[in-house]
């Protein structure tokens, strides 16, 4: 089982959409797909419709065995989010590690949702990951916030998982005729080479299917398959498979 966390410590730059959507694509391609819900405010677990009869990513992270907190819904199997997730204060980085080993041969692929926030929990999912995704958009506050996340990524790699890799940067939201976003795009590419990672050549374009989708709970690949959106998160899940 391959782990793959998106993160970026702002919130608003399409981490939850792009867990969901990953996922979506991969279970689309027939794989075997995990979803794991850490963000507190638990968006993804909405979005899939997940119940809250199951134990949740903040049960697992206090010891409870992950083999009782995964749930089958029409959309993906998902360990469910937690608003309990924001008060862990204290954890030891491998704990998810340790729970994903218990179930690693049901998977292909795990996907987790990370909050807006560089906590214990966000170091447990760094820990358990192969990759990362970086999302972000394409302004000053978005090329800030990479710059700064990146040095973070690192320091918990050379810490607590060499093999960490940092897949790319996918930027949401973005606009081609927007000079100021071109100007960002160059210079987070510049700065994404300069860290030993990539830009995705793929980004997402503004899109109101994305969050019309969301609220019938659906991916965008069987709600809107013909949109800009479906046409640009199909891009990135390519490359991201090397495709």
């Amino acid at each position: 089982m391959e782990v793959i966390s998106i993160v970026n410590r702002k919130g608003g730059c399409g981490k939850t959409t792009t867990a969901h959507t990953l996922g979506a694509g991969l279970l689309q391609e027939g794989y075997r797909v995990l979803y794991i819900d850490l963000d507190s405010q638990a968006n993804l677990s909405l979005i899939l419709n997940a119940s809250d009869e199951y134990i949740s990513s903040f049960d697992i992270l206090q010891g409870e065995s992950i083999k009782h907190a995964v749930q089958r819904t029409k959309n993906g199997d998902i360990v469910r989010g937690d608003y309990l997730l924001s008060t862990i204060r204290q954890l030891q980085p491998d704990t998810l590690q340790k729970q994903l080993a218990k179930i690693k041969n049901r998977y292909d692929y795990c996907i987790i949702d990370t909050g807006p926030s560089f906590d214990a929990c966000t170091v447990n999912a760094l820990t358990a990951s192969d990759r990362i995704v970086i999302t972000s958009q394409a302004d000053l506050l978005g090329y800030q916030g990479i710059a700064t996340l990146l040095e973070t990524v690192n320091a918990v790699k050379a810490e607590y998982n060499q093999g960490l890799i940092i897949d790319g940067i996918l930027l949401t939201r973005y606009n081609k005729r927007a000079i100021l976003q071109q100007q960002y795009r160059d210079a987070i590419r510049k700065l994404a080479e300069e860290n030993g990672t990539r830009l995705y050549d793929a980004y997402i374009r503004e899109c109101n299917a994305l969050k019309e989708t969301q609220a019938m709970q659906q991916s965008i690949f069987t709600y809107a398959r013909n949109s800009n959106a479906a046409k640009d998160y199909r891009q990135f899940i390519d490359e991201l498979l090397g495709k």
